[in-house]
């Protein structure tokens, strides 16, 4: 069972009424009015609402003397528009309420939109106090949300964005969108509870991704590749766990081989030889998503085994080494449902002994592959 944060404790701060007139009509024109907060130091932030979208003029009428959104936000605050029962009338109940109803009156061509980030507190109150713990809600702003319908045991409960107001204890959370299911499973609830959609929607996201990958391996000197092994290629695997254990960091470990047949310079002479290299690979990589795209960076560590076969006339020869590289490794991933297309490249630090030298040699890797998330 999923089991979300306690309730958060409400908390209000001096409130203003901020009109955003452009040109006032009684008419049908470009007015928009909002409100905005200042907001004290703490965890909590918001931004200003809108009578209207960007597209969309805000619309006045002389029948209700104002201007829609305007008359049912206000009317919202005489009439205790108090969704989840606990006494008090919330900006954000005032604003669902208006929404509603704007959206009725105008028959869908006005659509009020608002801007909102809260973190950690309950929004603020406009009209009333709270009397009691009021029933828990989802709620969610976010523009990629919009639409979606939230239902509890099957029952429709409201749609996104806004708040959905739904009953105390265990239950079977819906959220979904035509045939895009964002959520699925068991939530409890409890009394006075605000939970955000994107917290659910994060806990039902996929976060691990192996892929199958395929790549090739060079030391990134042009005299050692002729002479001890040039660049060889092959199969392998990796494992990424996506924001662990902080949001935005990706533990990444992997798997690779890679080798082949090659002819190389010693001591002035062509000698043909077989190079076949293992690599295991352990890294941390910050991350960042832009849409489906997520482009992660960070420090990689990797053991690296080359062995190489040397074939001279008459004569056979097996050298090999093993050691450990520190290095970086960049790489980018495109989310297809669950799927994904990788594309990566590792940078490390090889010290290797030639002729009884130690040189500083760096080591390239580039690899593609396709990824299976769960």
């Amino acid at each position: 069972m999923w089991r979300s944060s306690p309730g958060i404790r409400r908390r209000t701060g001096p409130r203003s009424w901020r009109p955003c007139t452009s040109s006032p009509s009684s008419r049908p024109g470009p007015t928009t009015r909002c409100w905005s907060t200042s907001p004290p130091t703490g965890p909590w932030r918001r931004r200003p609402r809108a009578a209207s979208s960007f597209d969309q003029p805000a619309r006045e009428d002389d029948r209700l003397e104002n201007d829609v959104y305007t008359h049912f936000f206000v009317q919202a605050l005489l009439k205790g528009a108090d969704a989840n029962g606990d006494g008090a009338v919330s900006a954000t109940e005032a604003h669902d309420y208006a929404r509603r109803h704007t959206y009725a009156y105008t028959a869908g061509r006005q659509v009020p939109t608002v801007e909102a980030e809260v973190v950690g507190a309950d929004p603020i109150l406009l009209a009333g106090r709270v009397k009691r713990p009021g029933l828990p809600v989802l709620y969610s702003y976010a523009a990629g949300l919009a639409g979606f319908t939230v239902k509890s045991g099957g029952r429709a409960k409201g749609a996104l964005p806004g708040n959905v107001v739904l009953d105390t204890g265990p239950q079977e959370i819906t959220i979904a969108r035509g045939g895009h299911l964002a959520f699925q499973g068991r939530v409890d609830l409890s009394a006075g509870e605000r939970l955000p959609v994107e917290d659910l929607v994060d806990q039902a996201r996929p976060r691990w991704t192996v892929a199958v990958r395929y790549g090739g391996f060079a030391l990134l000197d042009g005299s050692l590749a002729s002479s001890v092994a040039g660049p060889v290629a092959g199969p392998g695997v990796s494992l990424r766990l996506r924001d662990a254990p902080w949001h935005g960091l990706d533990p990444i470990f992997d798997v690779a081989t890679a080798g082949g047949s090659q002819v190389v310079r010693v001591g002035g002479f062509t000698v043909p030889q077989t190079v076949t290299a293992l690599r295991i690979g352990l890294g941390a990589a910050v991350a960042h998503t832009f849409g489906p795209l997520r482009l992660y960076g960070g420090p990689h560590l990797a053991f690296l085994s080359l062995t190489r076969d040397l074939r001279p006339t008459g004569l056979d020869r097996i050298q090999s080494f093993a050691t450990l590289m520190p290095g970086v490794v960049a790489g980018a991933a495109f989310e297809h449902g669950r799927f994904e297309l990788q594309v990566e490249g590792q940078l490390h630090y090889l010290p290797l002994v030639v002729n009884g030298q130690v040189q500083s040699v760096a080591t390239g890797t580039l690899t593609a592959g396709v990824g299976l998330r769960f």
